[in-house]
């Protein structure tokens, strides 16, 4: 089952001065520090995004400091989130 974003929400920002197309999951610490897991389907990345049969993009593990200018965005569809779901690292999440 491909898991849905938390309020089935799109957001955009810019992270690493890059412009984003996001769809936030989960908000957690990694390594002490504040992180999202995203959904990245568009806008800009310096590892590229992958094109797939479901569409563009991949899982991203942000660092929420990094994050600027979000805004909500308005879809007329929820983005392809790839047949994988949620990547194997990510499946043990501490709260």
């Amino acid at each position: 089952m491909t898991p849905q974003p938390a309020g089935g929400e799109t957001v955009s920002g810019i992270y690493d001065g890059l412009p984003r197309l996001l769809c936030p999951y989960v908000l957690g610490r990694k390594s002490g520090r504040l992180h999202a897991l995203f959904y990245q389907f568009g806008g800009n990345s310096s590892s590229g995004l992958p094109v797939t049969p479901e569409g563009v993009g991949d899982w991203r593990c942000l660092a929420v400091e990094k994050l600027s200018q979000l805004g909500y965005v308005r879809m007329n569809g929820a983005p392809s989130h790839g047949s994988g779901g949620i990547p194997a690292s990510m499946k043990s999440i501490s709260m």
